[in-house]
């Protein structure tokens, strides 16, 4: 396997990692404080690119530490960090373009970093063969909040397109096929990729656009919230010495705790500032986008189980005997659905009324006793795969092995994100439901979500149906329409809900598409009943 690359931005050298290739810490922009980013200046000598790509400044999280199994400090500081690193298969023949996933971590833009172990693709890129690029960009101040004395906005947003565009100019040179390049992030990661589907040159960067556990119900009408925090990061000059500006973060964030919801991440992209649409413009942009770019949206069960528990208030209810385990329950499911749940399902039906084509999932899987379920992050290791040295406290498993006989690894990092076949092959139409009860559910989406009379349905074939809503997508069972005798033709694939009176029937007929015909009319004094 040849260790060298030479591409237009200059020559490179990586190392090989068992059955992998890496090259990391390449210069993808240049910045100064508080200023947009530049491409990084070409270089002539051999850049050797065997050092990580450094952390943004931040301040410890060690919540997030003790629950991820990551480690404050286990990459250097460095506001000079738009870097990103390579992973590639070692095995690759000369040649050969496979597809690219560039990724977005999270972090709730403040904390983070490409090149974390956690987020190390190894796994992915050996068992998938694909090329992944892990990005790092700026954070908090330095990356996400404007001033009324002009500082910018949206640099992180834009140091990630910068990074985007050096993938378009020099990937091929690392095998990698420009013209099948996927987006995808988690978390505040997953959010960044919904927005660079609002910016001008999103079509040409990426084909495809993997939005994990986005907080897309809490980025709008923050205004207010961002000018408060604003006024308080006055303060911060470019002189500030960098780890006084992650101090002086505490103070912003504590100006956005009046805001309630939305203040949860307080730090994020502003609308209305390059180079993103204003607010009311948001919906066009990514309109405008959706033909030339599939998604694949979705999140876990119990989003908010990962947040809730650290509540003294939450935590003294739920200990209450019967009720309180109840309570919990709702208030998890009410914060996920508000900040997670229904943002991902209007964002995917958009997408497709607008042109695009759209699945969607919702992860339910659970570690067996482990107190945080389904919740935020449970979908890292699953997309990444964990090895020995970081299986973290939550996700409940002591060995490798446990994993793989959950089907954790074996089966469902493989069918979760619909990597084979969605990914590899354009051509190739992804299955309209895919199911693997107590893991996940996937679904193509549709416009609209089938809301019918119910009593219009109540004859289909000798099957009663219903059109309510659900949110339990594991333990719901699904029919699709779309004969060309229905009245619903026009409507194909729309999703009824089939109650319980109708399983029996319906566990031998749901491969079937069904003809519907409307009920009789009800008699009328004048039109008796036959």
């Amino acid at each position: 396997m040849n260790l060298s690359f030479d591409p237009p931005c200059g020559p490179i050298t990586g190392w090989r990692d068992g059955a992998i290739v890496r090259a990391a810490g390449i210069p993808y922009a240049t910045a100064e404080r508080f200023q947009p980013p530049a491409p990084a200046p070409d270089w002539s000598e051999t850049l050797e690119a065997t050092s990580l790509s450094p952390a943004c400044p931040q301040a410890p999280v060690p919540f997030l530490d003790d629950v991820l199994g990551t480690r404050y400090g286990e990459l250097p500081g460095s506001e000079d960090c738009q870097r990103l690193t390579i992973t590639l298969p070692a095995d690759l023949d000369d040649g050969e373009r496979l597809p690219v996933m560039v990724w977005l971590h999270g972090g709730s833009y403040t904390s983070g970093s490409g090149d974390l172990a956690i987020f190390d693709p190894a796994t992915l890129v050996a068992e998938t063969r694909v090329i992944v690029v892990s990005v790092t960009y700026r954070l908090g101040l330095f990356g996400y909040l404007s001033t009324s004395t002009g500082r910018p906005a949206n640099l992180g947003l834009l140091d990630q397109i910068e990074a985007f565009r050096w993938v378009q100019r020099n990937i091929a040179s690392f095998g990698g096929d420009p013209g099948r390049v996927t987006a995808f992030g988690q978390s505040a990661g997953g959010d960044a990729v919904a927005h660079l589907m609002a910016t001008p040159d999103a079509a040409s960067l990426f084909q495809r656009a993997i939005i994990q556990s986005a907080p897309l119900g809490i980025t709008r009408g923050r205004e207010r919230m961002t000018a408060a925090m604003g006024v308080a990061a006055e303060a911060v000059t470019a002189a500030t010495p960098a780890m006084d500006v992650v101090a002086i973060e505490e103070d912003v964030v504590r100006a956005a705790r009046k805001f309630g919801l939305m203040a949860a991440m307080p730090f994020g992209i502003q609308y209305g500032h390059s180079p993103l649409p204003e607010e009311s413009g948001l919906d066009r942009a990514w309109n405008a986008a959706a033909p030339a770019i599939d998604i694949l949206i979705g999140y876990t069960a119990e989003e908010a189980r990962l947040f809730l528990p650290r509540s003294p208030r939450l935590g003294r209810v739920a200990r209450i005997p019967v009720v309180g385990s109840a309570v919990l329950k709702a208030v998890t499911w009410v914060v996920t659905e508000l900040v997670y749940g229904k943002a991902a399902r209007q964002f995917a039906r958009r997408h497709v009324r607008a042109g695009g084509r759209a699945h969607s999932y919702v992860l339910s899987w659970r570690a067996p006793g482990n107190l945080y379920g389904a919740a935020h992050t449970v979908d890292l290791p699953l997309l990444f795969g964990p090895d020995r040295k970081r299986l973290s406290k939550r996700h409940g498993a002591t060995s490798v092995e446990e994993l793989r006989e959950a089907g954790y690894l074996a089966e469902a990092v493989v069918n979760f994100l619909a990597l084979l076949g969605w990914h590899f092959d354009s051509e190739r139409e992804l299955f309209t439901r895919e199911e693997l009860i107590g893991l996940f559910s996937l679904e193509r989406v549709n416009p609209a979500p089938a809301v019918f009379d119910a009593k219009k349905l109540e004859w289909m074939n000798g099957v009663y149906l219903r059109a309510l809503p659900t949110f339990d997508l594991a333990e719901r069972l699904t029919v699709f329409l779309g004969d060309s005798g229905s009245p619903l033709a026009d409507q194909s694939e729309r999703i009824v809900e089939v109650t319980p009176l109708a399983q029996e029937k319906i566990a031998t007929l749901a491969a079937t598409k069904f003809v519907i015909t409307p009920p009789p009319a009800p008699a009328t004094p004048n039109s008796p009943a036959r």
